[in-house]
């Protein structure tokens, strides 16, 4: 009875050392274990890893086995260099393999800390150990214990990463993605789940883009965006474009150390210090920028005269601004228009200056990078055969004309002529053939802003048969024409002589009262010849009324009229060609003959053969004529 009684007491006093443990247990463990790394519990007394440690750090967070501390002490202290160089690693610290502090009990903090860039580990094995406190030049790195709480347990995705796993214990697990290019990391760290979150766009303003669009070309109105999503440069600037070559040359190189050391970082080269290479000459190297896959070292020739292609030993580290250019200013003046200021944004600003007159617009797209920024680079004087037609336009010289040096164009003159658009050279009419020539409108007549003038002139078109005797045989025709007619009808009729009726003969027969049936021979030609005079001048009104009361149905009186206007439109033909004083002058009157013989209506009109003869005989124009042809 007594050793069951004894039993019962034994297992009464374990049962309650047991729930005392229990009891005794706190927050951030379950069955007196630790919550793991990436979970944290605040209930006490828990016996599960569901009921102590519930919470897991949440996504854009991860959970720290260790952790930095700046005051105080660690509550837990790291105890090996290899424990110290995985919280290192985990941390992501600068230096990641601990060495021996090689000292005790002085003032630095004994166990793993961070110390001016160097990771030291300080031995307390043995109780000699430094006594020190932690601080922000002493970061103590601990082991993290009594995770009971968020904050505790578990950290935030560093600046520029982010991810949406829960319950991670590292940096990896937890924040796989970087922000891209063009990007950086968010300050406030509530939210790392995202681009959208944790990345936001660099800005890009006139010190990120400092260079201006060249001169000729302009950005767009509106700013463009990266494939990132973020604003490019303000429109009418670009930044450098910094790319890494292996194959021929740049053709922008780098030629400072400074440039060639922003390049490297710019890359995430390995080696962003450059050194000069001291090279002269050399055909292994390039000039210029370059990194030696070899040495894994950034260098420069500074003397810039290395002969070598890029490759991939010495990869060359170039700044090529055409491709930017293309994307950040990709408009260029139109043909014809140029600019002269850089950093513009419309084609208004950008192109306000037109190729002048005689000149004609070339069409230039950035090809080697020139751009129609200069009259001299963006217009051509015309060609040889064309003429200014509108600024920054040339046409082809009409028949009868011949470009010359400046875009103008100049008339073939004396024994010359040209019979095709564009010509460059005026023929010589030979072989005992004459110039033919046309009245036409001059080359300034065909566009209104040609910078020549428009007026209509002789021009030599052709050579062939002497123009004056083609039109005295077309005369010659009229006169077997009209002689034959004119032997029929004098032998019919008698004709009264022509009256040259001056002014007060006319007021005379217009005032006087006049019987028809009584008017001698004389003063019906006066009559006649009166109201001739008046319709040839388009003046019928004052003679109409009066003559139609006296000549009703008078089919004589009428024929009389006609033949006297006629007489008076062959006499003016006669005195032009008398008159004539150039070559022009009289090939145009004997074509106003020619066209006058043709339409003149037969019986009513004849022209004597003398008169003909006459004409094509008269001294004063025959005389005129050979002084102008230079005496030929």
């Amino acid at each position: 009875m007594f050793l069951k009684l004894v039993a019962l007491i034994l297992i009464f006093a374990i049962f309650e050392n047991r729930h005392f443990m229990v009891i005794a247990q706190t927050a951030g463990k379950y069955s007196n274990i630790d919550c793991p790394t990436g979970r944290w519990g605040n209930i006490v007394n828990q016996s599960t890893l569901e009921l102590g440690c519930p919470g897991k750090c949440k996504a854009g967070t991860y959970g720290i086995h260790y952790t930095q501390k700046y005051t105080t002490k660690c509550d837990k202290v790291l105890t090996s260099r290899a424990d110290c160089d995985s919280a290192a690693a985990l941390l992501e610290l600068d230096d990641t393999t601990s060495e021996s502090d090689g000292i005790q009990l002085s003032t630095f903090p004994t166990g793993c800390y961070f110390h001016e860039g160097k990771l030291f580990f300080n031995d307390n094995s043995g109780n000699n150990g430094n006594t020190g406190n932690c601080s922000s030049n002493k970061i103590c790195i601990c082991d993290n214990i009594g995770r009971t709480s968020e904050l505790r347990a578990c950290i935030h995705c560093p600046r520029g990463r982010f991810g949406r796993k829960i319950g991670q214990t590292s940096i990896a697990g937890a924040c796989p993605s970087q922000c891209p290019t063009g990007k950086h990391g968010k300050v406030n760290a509530s939210n790392r789940t995202s681009e959208s979150t944790a990345c936001a766009c660099n800005i890009e303003n006139s010190t990120t883009c400092p260079n201006l669009c060249p001169a000729g070309r302009f950005g767009n109105a509106k700013r463009g965006m990266k494939a990132n999503g973020c604003p490019t440069c303000p429109t009418g600037r670009y930044h450098q474009n910094i790319e890494k070559k292996e194959t021929g040359k740049c053709r922008h190189q780098i030629t400072t150390i400074s440039e060639c050391n922003a390049a490297a970082k710019a890359l995430n080269l390995g080696d962003i210090t450059a050194e000069n290479d001291n090279l002269y000459n050399e055909v292994f190297a390039p000039s210029g920028c370059y990194f030696s896959t070899l040495s894994q070292k950034l260098k420069i020739n500074l003397h810039k005269n290395n002969k070598g292609n890029c490759g991939a030993t010495y990869q060359c580290i170039c700044n090529d601004p055409a491709a930017i250019i293309d994307k950040l200013c990709p408009n260029i003046c139109d043909v014809g228009t140029y600019g002269t200021v850089a950093g513009q944004n419309s084609k208004d600003k950008a192109c306000l200056n037109t190729c002048p007159l005689g000149t004609y617009g070339v069409a230039l797209n950035g090809v080697g990078e020139i751009y129609p920024s200069s009259e001299a680079v963006a217009c051509k004087t015309c060609p040889l055969g064309k003429f200014g037609s509108n600024p920054g336009e040339c046409m082809s010289c009409p028949i009868g004309y011949i470009g010359v040096k400046d875009g103008k164009c100049e008339q073939c003159v004396d024994n010359t002529f040209s019979s095709s658009e564009g010509s460059s050279q005026c023929k010589v009419c030979t072989d005992g053939k004459k110039i033919k020539m046309a009245e036409l409108p001059s080359a300034g007549c065909l566009n209104r802003n040609s910078s020549l003038t428009c007026k209509n002139i002789i021009l030599n078109i052709d050579c062939g048969d002497d123009p004056i005797w083609e039109y005295l045989g077309y005369g010659s025709l009229g006169i077997i024409l009209f002689g034959a007619c004119y032997c029929v009808f004098a032998a019919a009729t008698r004709k009264p002589e022509y009256v040259d009726a001056d002014e007060n003969n006319i007021a005379q027969w217009k005032s006087k009262k006049m019987d028809p049936n009584a008017l001698s021979e004389r003063e019906q030609e006066l009559e006649a010849t009166a109201v001739a005079i008046e319709m040839s001048s388009s003046n019928t009104n004052t003679v109409d009324k009066k003559y139609n009361e006296v000549n009703k149905n008078t089919q004589v009186r009428l024929n009389k009229i006609t033949s006297i206007k006629l007489k008076l439109q062959w006499k003016k033909l006669k005195e032009s060609v008398t008159s004539a004083t150039t070559s022009d002058e009289l090939v145009i009157a004997f074509k106003n003959i020619k066209d006058f013989l043709a339409s003149s209506q037969d019986g009513v009109f004849e022209v004597k053969k003398k008169e003909i003869l006459d004409l094509s005989s008269n001294k004063k124009a025959v005389s005129n004529l050979r002084k102008e042809m230079g005496g030929k």
